[in-house]
């Protein structure tokens, strides 16, 4: 976590999903940085408006993932989209 002038607070959070085929959380290969982002997982929804969403996730938006679980190919949804802290 990296102090910004003003008192903002820069981290660095992964991208997770929670999967609709087996109900659990997935990593994704991205992380993105928030600036007074959320000190818990939150959802990516919450976090940003369709047209502010950072496009290296809307670009995972238009792919299909595959669950670990299951080795099923699903087409993600904004709301299964989360933010998670990097310690």
């Amino acid at each position: 976590m990296g102090i910004l002038g003003d008192g903002d607070f820069m981290a660095l959070y992964n991208v997770m999903f929670l999967c609709s085929d087996c109900g659990r959380f997935h990593a994704t290969k991205l992380s993105i940085t928030v600036i007074d982002g959320p000190n818990r997982r939150k959802q990516i929804d919450e976090m940003y408006s369709p047209l502010t969403m950072p496009p290296e996730v809307t670009e995972l938006l238009r792919t299909h993932v595959m669950c670990p679980v299951t080795r099923n190919s699903i087409k993600l949804d904004r709301k299964e989209l989360y933010l998670v802290p990097i310690d």
